[in-house]
């Protein structure tokens, strides 16, 4: 909050009698602020502009003013992929003495719905609009598409909550995990008019877009990619929780008395889930009974809190899933050591915010600070498939972002390596049984909206002294839209119609305010649509009405609805296992109205219409020649020349110094999947991985070091589509032919039978050293270049 002298008024200071210090000053104040505004219209500028610049960034004097002394501080918490069973807070297996304590202290909410994905949640939650209506149908990753509801470009119309609190006096800060950057800006020159930086927060220290490895993560702070500390015991959650904790200390030394909002997004548990050793080891053996058997106790601990109610069902095993049982006892072990490495991911993450929490209480700071703690971006994802993933990045090179739940993995290569998982060699994802298990006693799961598995999530609410009855459970239905409401009511903000001269599009969420006073109140939210690629669903007054399209289906605003749809009545059915369309044919077709003109509203037609024609390229997409230079820090993927699904080319010209040359000259992703050019000893060498075994490993090597001086090396990757008889998956579906040259001249060859077509390993890309983990084992660390690096050329082909 600005505090002001006292010794003086402001203009027209009415607490002042007449003659008083204080009103001269006013006057003369008038006197300047009319000369300034005289000078400001003669020379074209703002005078209103320019008298905002006497504030901290964003405020105005009124706005700084009208801010309750008693303003609450914010702390929202939102972890990615936790199923509505997870934590011990809703009678899952999971330890969370953090999320326990805070529930215990204010509300459970059991009826708390967010969407199906990552991004579309996040963006609903910082704007308090549907993700639809603010273009975010879909995660940035996909590209975007020119449909509005699916740009994933959120409009200047929909301002997020730190932009709207700002104007209030707070200051603001997100650490983790932000996923609603388009990829057209991700970039080392932006632009930035989506980062979080532009979009009202002081403060950016996390990644994007959805995932990192844990220990060598791809940092950015503000806009600028990072080093992580070196550190050899990094891990990407602790440094985010160390961070916010000297962020918080930095404000509190500089204006104790400016409230704050601090928004917490760890990654974890979304693959590669990782979890550091000793936190994996306190685990070990306590899902050896299976998937299966967890269901059932969960479902029991949770009538026994009251989370569920006693006549809730336990929804079936999916087909997709195998019985416990069935499995072998290899494949057991493995599938409970994934189970192992989920649950401490999970447990260490609110460790983390427990130390968050346990800083605001040593400040004093606590007892006015609102928490909201939401666990769950989406269900427990089903991207693991029947037997688990030891490298998350094989699935989505195999079948793209889409389908990563269809991959298959021999569970023998993850076997052999199994006390590895977990740890800085993996990249894992839980197998679908667990998904299911963790979303007990739910069906389905992240990625589906026809179902309650997939947006169904356990949330708390905490605030001191706020709350009527202490560790009670709001039933009541609501969406994360109403998160941003809740937070202007308790603030005793009044969201502006207009910010920053952009009318604003009306907020689509509710307060939940009203259920800490009355926690037993009934719902104020009658309705809210659902969908998520192809899926999708219609609540309505307890009436839940759900569709999946069928292979090949678009539906458009004026598409007739197919049969299939499906009908359970929430109030008496908690778990949605019981299909009544049969029964009630005219309330399904009622629900289906709804679900129309709700989708109509929000942007969401066409449904199905895939990723279609792309709204913008990121920079070093399309064809052509790029030329980079060697740098300190590191390229995201989307502002690095794509080499993936085409032929392409790189020169470096470089120079050797005297006592040899040695170091990375060119780096993209790592030990998962990846590829770099670099010198060992003075031997040029160039490996491309499209996975972490030898076997999905191309290494070429030079046949000599290269003497002192300047030379060029160029590696040629040509890379073409090939045909088999029968279904051809789309990760192998092409092979490449690779040639590495010096001077000119071919000193190696090779071929790959499965270039990288999706992602490269989250870490980015770099001139002149590592983005973080090794190509080989021949190096480790930075491996910065030890000569000099003119610049390199890349020359990209036509896609295939």
């Amino acid at each position: 909050m600005l505090a002001y002298p006292s010794n003086v008024s402001w203009v027209g200071g009415i607490d002042s009698p007449p003659g008083s210090v204080g009103v001269r000053y006013g006057i003369t104040g008038i006197a300047i602020i009319v000369l300034l505004t005289v000078a400001l219209s003669m020379a074209g500028g703002s005078s209103s502009a320019k008298a905002d610049d006497l504030y901290s960034p964003g405020q105005s004097q009124s706005d700084a003013r009208s801010l309750p002394a008693t303003a609450p501080n914010i702390l929202l918490v939102m972890t990615d992929d936790v199923g509505f069973a997870a934590s011990t807070s809703f009678g899952g297996p999971i330890p969370t003495p953090t999320l326990d304590k805070l529930a215990n202290s204010g509300m459970r909410y059991n009826n708390f719905h967010v969407t199906a994905q990552c991004a579309p949640t996040r963006a609903a939650l910082l704007t308090g609009r549907n993700p639809h209506s603010v273009g975010m149908g879909e995660i940035p990753e996909t590209g975007g598409r020119a449909d509005p509801g699916y740009t994933t470009a959120i409009p200047r119309s929909a301002a997020m909550i730190p932009r709207v609190l700002r104007d209030h006096g707070y200051r603001s800060a997100v650490f983790g995990k932000y996923h609603l950057i388009p990829k057209w800006e991700l970039s080392a020159v932006g632009p930035f008019d989506h980062w979080p930086t532009s979009r009202g927060f002081d403060y950016f220290y996390g990644i994007e877009p959805a995932m990192t490895d844990q220990f060598t993560p791809n940092i950015i702070e503000d806009t600028r990619i990072i080093a992580p500390p070196k550190d050899l015991n990094y891990f990407f959650e602790r440094d985010i929780a160390d961070r916010a904790i000297h962020w918080l200390r930095e404000g509190r030394a500089a204006a104790p008395e400016q409230p704050f909002f601090l928004y917490i997004a760890p990654v974890t548990p979304h693959a590669p889930v990782q979890a550091p050793q000793e936190w994996i080891e306190k685990f070990r053996g306590r899902f050896d009974h299976g998937w299966d058997v967890e269901r059932e106790e969960i479902l029991a601990r949770q009538k026994q809190m009251g989370v569920v109610p006693e006549n809730a069902l336990l929804t079936p095993r999916v087909a997709e899933v195998p019985a416990w049982d069935s499995l072998g006892v290899e494949e057991q072990e493995l599938s409970a050591r994934y189970m192992e490495v989920y649950a401490a991911a999970v447990a260490y993450v609110d460790h983390q915010v427990g130390r968050l929490v346990a800083e605001l209480q040593a400040s004093g700071e606590y007892d006015n600070t609102l928490v909201i703690y939401i666990q769950g971006d989406n269900g427990a994802s089903p991207e693991g498939g029947v037997n688990g993933i030891y490298n998350y990045y094989n699935a989505l090179n195999e079948l793209g972002l889409s389908r990563p739940n269809a991959f298959t993995e021999n569970a023998a290569n993850a076997i052999e390596q199994l006390d590895k998982i977990g740890g800085p060699e993996s990249a894992p994802a839980i197998p679908i049984g667990w998904a299911t298990a963790l979303n007990t006693p739910f069906s389905q799961w992240k990625s589906d909206a026809s179902h309650l598995g997939g947006q169904r999530t356990g949330m708390v609410i905490s605030w001191p002294g706020g709350m009527s009855e202490p560790g009670s459970v709001g039933r009541q239905f609501h969406a994360v839209t109403d998160i941003a409401p809740t937070i202007y009511e308790v603030a005793a903000v009044t969201p502006p119609d207009s910010v920053d001269g952009v009318r604003q599009q009306p907020i689509d969420g509710i307060s939940m305010a009203y259920t800490f006073d009355a926690p037993a109140a009934p719902s104020r939210r009658g309705r809210q649509y659902f969908e998520n690629r192809g899926t999708m669903a219609m609540y309505s007054d307890g009436w839940w009405a759900s569709y999946r399209l069928q292979p090949g289906q678009v539906i458009a605003e004026d598409s007739e609805f197919k049969s299939g749809w499906k009908l359970y009545n929430l109030k008496d059915d908690f778990s949605q296992s019981q299909d009544l369309a049969s029964d009630h044919s005219g309330k399904l077709k009622e629900m289906q109205s709804l679900f129309r003109e709700e989708a109509s509203r929000n942007q969401v037609f066409p449904i199905g219409a895939g990723f279609g024609e792309r709204l913008k390229a990121p920079a070093m997409e399309a064809a052509g020649r790029y030329v980079l230079y060697p740098g300190t820090e590191r390229y995201s993927d989307w502002g690095f020349p794509n080499v993936r699904r085409r032929s392409w080319s790189v020169s470096a010209e470089i120079r050797i110094p005297p006592e040899g040359g040695s170091g990375l000259i060119v780096n993209q992703g790592g030990r998962f999947a990846g590829w770099g050019m670099f010198l060992l000893d003075g031997v040029p060498n160039f490996v491309y991985r499209s996975g972490e075994r030898d076997s999905e490993t191309l290494q070429l090597r030079g046949k000599q070091a290269l003497a002192a001086g300047s030379h060029i090396i160029e590696v040629d990757f040509s890379e073409t589509s090939i045909s088999k008889e029968g279904a051809v998956p789309p990760g192998r579906d092409r092979a490449a032919v690779v040639s590495l040259k010096v001077d000119g001249v071919v000193v190696a060859e090779g071929e790959t039978e499965r270039p990288v077509g999706s992602a490269f390993m989250y870490q980015g890309a770099a001139i002149g050293h590592s983005t973080g983990s090794a190509l080989t084992a021949e190096y480790s660390g930075r491996f910065a270049f030890n000569g000099g690096i003119d610049h390199v050329t890349f020359d990209l082909a036509e896609r295939l």
